[in-house]
């Protein structure tokens, strides 16, 4: 920082800045003057010619590499987060994805809610995802599958067939679908992100209950009994929410991370990158542990010159043994190292490079989060605010897809996925910093990927409620919305007691220490 507060890069980084913008300029030149020669040689009465020139056409071209040119931008002059494995540019790079595809959606909550619009837009991207037709079975090229067409657990007549066939064939082939490691994988990102059993679990459960309430809209939310309830809540998301729990425990800080007192999450969330890099903590402790031997020596004075003098008398027939031994010892160890096999010594350099460039650093900023949703009404209710913008990423990607015709092992969903996962881990530790803040959230900043975030979520469901119309038509089940408005009049009765109840402890703690105050001056 200069004096007028603006963030300054040394020169190193600038000239390494200013070299790659070079080279990137010279790659983008080549690619437009090669694409203009190439434009310049097709004939327009070559049919076959043109259509293999459009697969590639400069629209197409000229938006990658306006994407591309955005993550140069983002990852050489974006700012960092406290994320620094494998790299912090690499996070930046994240934020401005997330950037881009918030204008994405943007875009596309002001395109038409007609069929043929609708698939225009992905059609561009994927000439085979999506047909623009007015016929339905061309707009939803797949059939949405559902999961509760036979529940039985127990499968008799499967016993006796050939070597492939099971009693319980149903839960086999449940076990044996695609998306059963998926929900593993999927849990053990959500409780890196998350770290916390409370929030996680209601998480889970809630995310059922989801899948009850929209089942009569989207038919991948109906599955059995023991499918939802044993094979995903307790088996794969119990799986993963275990294994992440394990892992945060594993990289965890032993203090606990708490809200930002500095002047905003935005700057509590980075100050893991500008200010605890690693090069810095190794001289921190350098010098901590130089001074303390200072100190130490001062303090003993004469004792620190007799080691030292005895140490100059020792032998000098043991100062020989002592270095033929370490002579031995080293010996030894390479000629161990000669012997080891070229396998282990891959899987040693290996472990050693994930160690060092892409897990998080052991004890360094990884911290556990206490979100504690029952200390306040307040914070009950930020908690619930976080688990229904998980809830509304879960909801989102499916009615995405069904609106679009997407199917579900499409790149587009993974890229989605992978996208929010990424952005998440940045957006949630913000937030957590945002409304830990001793301040209160009145006057703390929420971080910039927090906002991001929310604004995404916010498009996505503009789209959805833009584009879906007259694709939901089922009328609401009355249990479903009876057991809502049940629930919601619970939670909002028990928030109102536990308001007045704790406004009530105020007024009772204030009053006893106005009387403690007044007895004090009485007795003085």
């Amino acid at each position: 920082m200069d004096a007028n507060g603006v963030s300054v890069r040394n020169n190193t980084n600038n000239r390494k800045s200013l070299s790659f913008l070079f080279v990137y300029v010279l790659v983008l030149a080549y690619q437009a003057l090669n694409d203009d020669i190439g434009q310049r040689n097709i004939r327009g009465n070559d049919v076959s010619e043109a259509r293999t020139a459009s697969s590639s056409s400069p629209t197409k071209k000229g938006l990658f590499f306006a994407y591309v040119s955005y993550l140069v931008y983002s990852f050489l002059q974006g700012e960092d987060t406290h994320m620094f494995r494998p790299h912090p540019g690499v996070w930046r790079c994240v934020h401005g994805s997330f950037v881009l595809y918030l204008l994405f959606l943007v875009f596309l909550v002001f395109q038409e809610t007609k069929e043929q619009a609708r698939a225009r837009v992905f059609a561009f991207w994927d000439s085979n995802l999506i047909s623009a037709g007015e016929d339905d079975a061309k707009m939803f090229p797949y059939e949405e599958r559902t999961y509760a067409t036979d529940c039985r657990v127990f499968t008799p007549e499967q016993c006796n067939l050939a070597r492939f066939g099971s009693c319980f064939q149903n839960v086999k082939n449940t076990i044996l679908d695609e998306f059963f490691l998926a929900h593993v994988l999927g849990w053990f990102g959500k409780a890196l992100a998350i770290r916390d059993w409370h929030l996680l679990w209601a998480y889970s459960i809630l995310f059922e209950l989801m899948e009850v309430t929209f089942r009569h809209w989207l038919k991948n939310f109906n599955e059995c009994w023991w499918d939802s309830w044993v094979l995903d809540v307790l088996v794969c998301n119990f799986g993963g929410m275990w294994v992440g729990m394990r892992a945060t425990k594993y990289f965890a800080t032993t203090n606990v991370g708490r809200g930002s007192y500095s002047g905003s999450s935005r700057e509590e969330s980075s100050e893991g990158v500008e200010n605890h890099g690693f090069t810095e903590r190794v001289i921190d402790d350098f010098e901590e542990s130089s001074s303390s031997e200072e100190d130490e020596y001062e303090k003993n004075g004469q004792e620190g010159e007799d080691d030292e003098n005895e140490m100059k008398n020792k032998p000098a027939a043991a100062a020989a043994r002592s270095s033929e031994r370490t002579k031995d010892e080293s010996d030894g160890k390479k000629n161990r190292h000669h012997r080891r096999r070229p396998s282990s010594n891959f899987v040693r350099v290996a472990r050693k490079s994930i160690e060092n460039y892409i897990l998080p650093e052991k004890g360094h900023n990884w911290y556990r989060y206490e979100w504690q949703p029952f200390k306040t009404p307040g914070r009950f209710i930020q908690c619930v605010f976080l688990i229904g913008m998980c809830l509304s990423f879960e909801l989102n990607a499916f009615f995405l897809k069904f609106i679009y015709g997407i199917p579900p092992p499409h790149i587009l969903n993974t890229l989605r996925l992978v996208l929010w996962f990424a952005q998440a881990n940045i957006a949630i530790r913000e937030y957590y910093v945002f409304i830990t803040d001793e301040r209160g959230i009145w006057k703390a900043q929420l971080g910039a990927n927090a906002w991001l975030a929310i604004a995404a979520m916010a498009m996505e469901f503009l789209v959805i409620l833009k584009h879906g119309d007259g694709l939901f038509t089922a009328k609401w089940p009355k249990a479903v919305v009876r057991c809502w408005l049940a629930v919601s009049a619970v939670i909002v009765g028990g928030l109102i007691v536990w308001q007045f109840k704790k406004e009530k402890e105020r007024r009772v703690m204030t009053k006893t220490k106005y009387k403690n105050k007044k007895s004090d001056d009485e007795d003085k």
